[in-house]
């Protein structure tokens, strides 16, 4: 994706994915660091608000006469001034090209690592420095090796907490990459030796007046399979933790004998945080029992 940017005097900036576009052989390459140790630019990072996509302004002053392609590398890491606000990590290098002796502004794609704190106020400023993690490490290989996967920011947002702060890993969906996403997840769960789970949870993300995070689930989905060798009839119900019942499906399912597979899915706005069960019974005989968690 290339993003049209506004730049002092008439000159242009250019954010551009560093795996689609190589730099101008004419321009000079350095990484941000590296431009600023030689203090060919100044840099202020600037929080737009809130803690996902693009959320951080990048101020960037070119000194030198020359145009010059500066690389903001993967893993770049925004930290608050205020320590009880979120750092925000950058998933995937870009590169900027800078014209000579101006002052460009670019919106930069940014990602909370920390979930249990407040998300950035607007206009918070952050100094710059380098994500410590891995695990983040391995996952920035996965995705300049899948690019079509940096589309969904809630998919790596989902991604990036489930590396950070342990969060569920059935987040990590989006029904658009859904030919990409079954693979995605199975690698982060090798990653961070977790067991995937069999449902996709659909969640809306808010800040609260504090401006903390709240993740509330609103449906369920996933798939079931069943062999059977006489047509059969499924009753389904949801049970809570303590085995009691907090949810009848009205319909009835029938299914005709053979490997049958089909899709379940609940809506659960609303419903208090813990562990369920989803149970399908053909008479008084159990025949599917999965367990979710909200």
């Amino acid at each position: 994706m290339l993003h049209q940017l506004m730049a002092t005097a008439g000159l242009l900036a250019l954010l551009l994915p560093s795996n689609r576009q190589n730099p101008d052989p004419q321009l000079a390459v350095l990484t941000l660091q590296e431009a600023l140790d030689q203090q060919k630019i100044s840099v202020e990072a600037v929080s737009l608000g809130g803690n996902s996509a693009e959320c951080v302004a990048l101020h960037i002053q070119n000194h030198s006469l020359r145009p010059m392609t500066v690389i903001l590398p993967e893993g770049t890491l925004f930290e608050p001034a205020n320590a009880e606000d979120q750092s925000l990590v950058v998933p995937v290098q870009r590169l900027m090209a800078l014209s000579g002796r101006s002052t460009e502004s670019l919106n930069i794609a940014a990602y909370c690592s920390e979930i249990e704190d407040r998300s950035p106020a607007e206009e918070t400023t952050f100094t710059l420095s380098r994500s410590a993690n891995p695990h983040l490490d391995s996952l920035y290989r996965y995705l300049a090796l899948h690019p079509r996967l940096t589309s969904s920011p809630d998919l790596l947002q989902s991604a990036i907490w489930a590396i950070t702060d342990d969060a569920d890993v059935g987040s990590i969906y989006d029904e658009s990459l859904s030919d990409e996403v079954p693979a995605f997840r199975e690698w982060i769960c090798a990653l961070l030796g977790k067991e995937d789970v069999w449902y996709n949870t659909i969640l809306e993300t808010r800040l609260d007046e504090e401006r903390r995070i709240v993740r509330e689930a609103l449906s369920v989905q996933g798939e079931f399979t069943l062999n059977r060798r006489q047509p059969t009839v499924l009753q389904g119900h949801v049970e809570d933790e303590h085995g009691e019942v907090v949810w009848f499906f009205d319909q009835t399912n029938s299914l005709p004998a053979g490997m049958l597979r089909f899709r379940f899915a609940l809506e659960v706005e609303g419903w208090d945080s813990g562990n369920y069960a989803v149970v399908y019974k053909a008479g008084s005989e159990e025949l599917i029992r999965r367990e979710f968690r909200i």
